[in-house]
């Protein structure tokens, strides 16, 4: 994992002698998103939200259907939702998100579970 870091520095004796400290600074690759939900909107429609992640350029969404494998279904989303999800009445589906910057994909979000009419 690539580390970012900033300089915070020090100003001793009136400015004559600066001490620097690097301090690494968060970027999405190391950054869930958080506060993953869910909204039903149809058999066969769902609707996700999350809050964004600072410095994320995109997002991934996974699913899992029926307790199985989770597969990436969108990549490069730009924002901090997904809509019209298509699904399929009385199946099992299981989500997370990850943020996506410069560096790399980050860490999953919460797994949201539900189960379509």
């Amino acid at each position: 994992m690539k580390k970012i870091f900033k300089i915070i520095t020090t100003s001793l004796i009136m400015g004559l002698l600066t001490v620097g400290t690097l301090v690494p600074i968060a970027s999405a690759e190391s950054v869930a998103p958080t506060n993953l939900t869910d909204y039903i909107v149809s058999d066969i429609q769902i609707n996700l939200n999350w809050y964004s992640v600072p410095g994320a350029i995109s997002y991934s969404v996974y699913q899992s259907t029926n307790n199985g494998a989770y597969r990436r279904i969108a990549f490069n989303v730009i924002h901090n939702y997904e809509r019209q999800i298509p699904v399929t009445p009385g199946t099992n589906y299981s989500y997370y998100v990850t943020a996506v910057d410069s560096s790399g994909e980050g860490p999953a979000s919460n797994v949201v579970s539900l189960t379509t009419p």
